[in-house]
C-alpha cells in the first residue's frame, strides 16, 4: 500500500465498519441508477481488461479493503467519474481515445482518489443525481424542474455530467491517482498523456472545451505540469526506474480494436429535424428549430424560448392487453386532471391522445400525450409547457406526433456504428497519406491524430499499431439512445 504524505491523509471508515457498510449500500444503490440509465457496455474482455487495472490500482491506495467495481459504460462521450462505495465508471469513448495501459492506470487511480479522499459525500450524492438524469441541466428553464424530477422529464435533460469538484480535490486526486499507478507498478507518464489528449480534444472544439472530463476537470495545462513534478516526486519517493515501470500501448490499443466509436446510430439519429431510430424501426418529425437532447432513455425537444417541450419514452409495458391501464395508472400517479381524450389512430397505429394538467409545488403545466401502440412497444409523447403558453404550442405537438410512423428507408435501416480499426502501415508514411485510401475519414485528419495521440503530419511506420475509424456512423448526428425490449 502506497503511503501518501501526512497532508493527504482522511479518514477511512474500518474495515467491515457500519460505517463502511453505509456507504458500500450507498454505492449499490447508486450504481443500479447509473447502470439502468446509461447501460454497460457488452465486451466481457474490455471489462475484465478495465477491472483487472482499476483493482491493481485501487489496491495501492489507503482504501484496500473497500470492494472496489470497475465497470465500463456504452457512452461515446470521454468521461470517468466516481460514487461513493468504490464505483468506477469509465466510457468506451473515453477507452477509445486512450492509448496505453499506463493512461487508463492514471485516470482510474483520479476516480480512486476522490473515494478515498473523501471528496464530499454530499457532492458525490448531487453528481450521481444529475448523472443519472434526475437533475435538469442548465438546458431547461427552472419552471420545468418540479414537473420534471416528478415525471422523469429530466432524464432527457442530462447526460454525463457531472458537478465540478474544487480544484484543491482534483489536484489533490491527481497526485493521489499518480502515487497510486507508479506503486502499482505503473508508468506516471500515463496520466499527463491523457491530459494532452483531452487538451488536443479541447482545441479541436474551438477552445470550448468539450463534454466529460474535459468540461469538469478544469485547467489542463497547470495539471500536465503539475503531474510531471508528482511524477518525478513519487518515482524517487518509491524508489523506481521509470525504464521498469509499466506503459503496454500495444495491448491497449489492441483491446479497444473494434470497439464502437462515437454514438451508435442503431440506437437513432437525427436527419435534420427527423429522428430515425433503425433498430426501433420508427422515425418521428421533431419541431422545426427545437434543440433536442438525449439519454439512453428518452428524446427530449426544447422550444427556442425554453417554454414548452416535447419528449419522447418507451412506457414499461409487456403486454397489449395492459396499455389502457397503464396509461390510467400513469395519469392517476402524477395526479393528473384531464381536460379531454381521444382514441384516434395515427399512420395505422394505436394512439390515444390525453390532454391534461397537472400541479407542481408552484406551476401548473398543460400537457398533451400521446401513446402509441407499435412493434410490440408503447411510446409515450408528452408535449409540456404551461397554460398561457398551451395555444402558442399545441398545433406544434400534434403536428410533431401525427409524424410517429414505421421506418421504411433502406438506408436508414441498414446503418452501423463504427468501430476503431487498429492496423499496421504497409510502409513508412504520413498519416495523411494513411488516410487516402478511406475517403470519409480524409476530412478527418484531426480526429485520427488525436485517438492515436499524434499530429496530423506525423509519420508512421510498419511497426506500429494505427487507430482507424471503420464505417461512417460517427459522422451522424446525436443518437438517441432509446433501447426497446
Amino acid at each position: 500500500m502506497l503511503l501518501l504524505a501526512p497532508a493527504c491523509t482522511v479518514a477511512i471508515p474500518p474495515p467491515g465498519s457500519a460505517a463502511e457498510q453505509r456507504v458500500i449500500q450507498q454505492g449499490a444503490e447508486y450504481d443500479k441508477v447509473i447502470t439502468a440509465q446509461y447501460g454497460l457496455y457488452d465486451d466481457e474482455e474490455l471489462a475484465a481488461y478495465v477491472d483487472r487495472v482499476g483493482q491493481t490500482v485501487a489496491a495501492e491506495s489507503e482504501w484496500p479493503t473497500l470492494p472496489w467495481t470497475f465497470r465500463v459504460l456504452d457512452s461515446s462521450m470521454v468521461n470517468a467519474f466516481a460514487i461513493p462505495g468504490g464505483y468506477i465508471y469509465v466510457t468506451r469513448g473515453l477507452l477509445a481515445h486512450m492509448n496505453s495501459e499506463a493512461e487508463l492506470a492514471g485516470v482510474l487511480g483520479h476516480e480512486v482518489g476522490h473515494v478515498t479522499g473523501r471528496h464530499s459525500a454530499e457532492q458525490q450524492r448531487r453528481q450521481m443525481l444529475a448523472s443519472a438524469g434526475l437533475m435538469l441541466g442548465a438546458m431547461v428553464s427552472e419552471e420545468f424542474v418540479d414537473y420534471g424530477l416528478r415525471t422523469g422529464l429530466a432524464q432527457a435533460a442530462v447526460g454525463l455530467t457531472l458537478l465540478r469538484y474544487s480544484r484543491s480535490q482534483e489536484l489533490e486526486s491527481d497526485e493521489r491517482g499518480i502515487g497510486y499507478a507508479v506503486a502499482a507498478g505503473y508508468n506516471p507518464s500515463g496520466i499527463g498523456a491523457f491530459f494532452a489528449t483531452l487538451q488536443s480534444l479541447e482545441q479541436q472544439h474551438g477552445g470550448r472545451g468539450v463534454p466529460g472530463w474535459a468540461s469538469t476537470h478544469p485547467e489542463v495545462d497547470d495539471r500536465i505540469e503539475r503531474s510531471r513534478v508528482w511524477a518525478d516526486e513519487t518515482v524517487a519517493r518509491l524508489d523506481v526506474r521509470r525504464s521498469d515501470l509499466v506503459v503496454n500501448r500495444r495491448e491497449h490499443v489492441q483491446r479497444v480494436d473494434g470497439i464502437v466509436f462515437g454514438d451508435d446510430p442503431r440506437d437513432g439519429y437525427f436527419d435534420g429535424r427527423a429522428l430515425l431510430h433503425p433498430s426501433l424501426r420508427f422515425r418521428l418529425d421533431l419541431p422545426d428549430g427545437w434543440a433536442a437532447v438525449n439519454t439512453r432513455t428518452a428524446v427530449q425537444a426544447l422550444a427556442p424560448d425554453q417554454d414548452a417541450i416535447v419528449q419522447l419514452t418507451l412506457s414499461p409495458l409487456d403486454a397489449e392487453e395492459n396499455r389502457e391501464r397503464y396509461i390510467r395508472d400513469y395519469l392517476t400517479e402524477i395526479g393528473a386532471q384531464v381536460v379531454g381524450s381521444d382514441d384516434q389512430s395515427i399512420n395505422g397505429h394505436w394512439s390515444r391522445q390525453v390532454r391534461f394538467t397537472v400541479t407542481g409545488q408552484s406551476v401548473q403545466y398543460e400537457v398533451l400525450g400521446a401513446w402509441i401502440w407499435y412493434r410490440e412497444n408503447l411510446y409515450q409523447l408528452l408535449g409540456i409547457t404551461t397554460p398561457s403558453r398551451y395555444s402558442r404550442h399545441d398545433d406544434r405537438f400534434i403536428a410533431s406526433f401525427r409524424t410517429f410512423d414505421e421506418l421504411r428507408d433502406p438506408q436508414a435501416l441498414s446503418v452501423q456504428p463504427s468501430r476503431l480499426q487498429v492496423i499496421t502501415p504497409p510502409r513508412p508514411m504520413g498519416l495523411s497519406e494513411l488516410l487516402e485510401g478511406t475517403p470519409y475519414l480524409r476530412g478527418e485528419g484531426t480526429t485520427v491524430a488525436i485517438i492515436n495521440a499524434m499530429q496530423p503530419n506525423a509519420r508512421v511506420t510498419p511497426d506500429e499499431l494505427v487507430k482507424l475509424i471503420e464505417g461512417t456512423g460517427f459522422l451522424m448526428a446525436t443518437t438517441t439512445n432509446i433501447r426497446g425490449r
